[in-house]
């Protein structure tokens, strides 16, 4: 039987400021758990990137990434990739990022709101949920029509932090608003399968979101297991993908100098 080709596109290195393992460890850690192929996606956060170290953990993320693809030639394939956070939040940034390319792969993403903390950190009993979800899908949207990324990542991300069992009922106009901009434009819908080891306990977006993205028409997905240790590189993603398929997708995107590739999700 041939080895199914599992490629985990969202990864982070010790050029993270979260994360604390070399290219080299989370390579290793890969291969040894069966992937055929990975991009390692650093954080930019625009809103930080001009006051703190982040120009030169740029150049380190290149270097590393680029000479572990030399070592690994022949049994790992990696990518030299970039996780754009908040880039609306300064643009100048964000344009300085991209700059620093040429990449194979840019994720755009949205942890915190302008002015206020990451979800992480958020009081829910000072701040009311409702309100910030609708602030979040408005300004997942801006991202998406300025769209200057390959893939739109997590997009359930706050439910990670917020109360269990929020109802997102309320904003499947807005949801619905962000996925046909992506399917216009052709951006990809990251499925982030860091969920499936967290307390929340699916992947970001949820089956539910997934199966409408589809019913709109999407078909562009990614797949990333947003691994910031070794022990969890490609965690999940073979349940990634036999969701996908269930839920009526055939392929996902491997993205190599910001064209897609599809990889095809057949039978394990």
């Amino acid at each position: 039987m041939k080895t199914p080709f599992y490629s985990d596109n969202h990864m982070h290195s010790s050029a993270s400021f979260d994360a604390a393992y070399s290219v080299e460890e989370m390579a290793a850690a890969s291969y040894e758990h069966g992937l055929s192929c990975i991009t390692i996606t650093d954080h930019r956060d625009c809103p930080v990137f001009l006051f703190d170290n982040s120009r030169a953990m740029m150049g380190v993320s290149r270097y590393s990434t680029q000479q572990a693809a030399k070592d690994w030639q022949g049994k790992l394939e990696i990518l030299f990739g970039v996780e754009l956070g908040e880039p609306l939040q300064e643009k100048r940034a964000a344009q300085e990022i991209l700059r620093h390319g040429p990449y194979d792969f840019v994720i755009g993403s949205l942890h915190n709101l302008e002015g206020e903390e990451d979800f992480y950190f958020l009081n829910y009993e000072q701040h009311d949920p409702r309100d910030l979800l609708r602030r979040y899908f408005s300004e997942l949207l801006e991202m998406v029509l300025w769209g200057q990324f390959d893939t739109l990542a997590h997009v359930t991300y706050p439910l990670r932090y917020m109360p269990k069992g929020m109802d997102l009922t309320p904003f499947a106009d807005a949801i619905d608003r962000v996925f046909r901009t992506l399917i216009q434009k052709q951006i990809a819908l990251e499925v982030n399968a860091s969920g499936f080891r967290q307390e929340i306990g699916e992947s970001l977006p949820g089956e539910d979101l997934l199966r409408r993205y589809h019913q709109l028409g999407g078909r562009l997905i990614t797949v990333g297991a947003d691994a910031h240790a070794p022990a969890d590189t490609g965690c999940f993603i073979p349940r990634t993908c036999s969701m996908l398929r269930r839920l009526g997708f055939t392929e996902y995107m491997i993205y190599r100098k910001r064209r897609p590739c599809p990889v095809p999700l057949g039978e394990e």
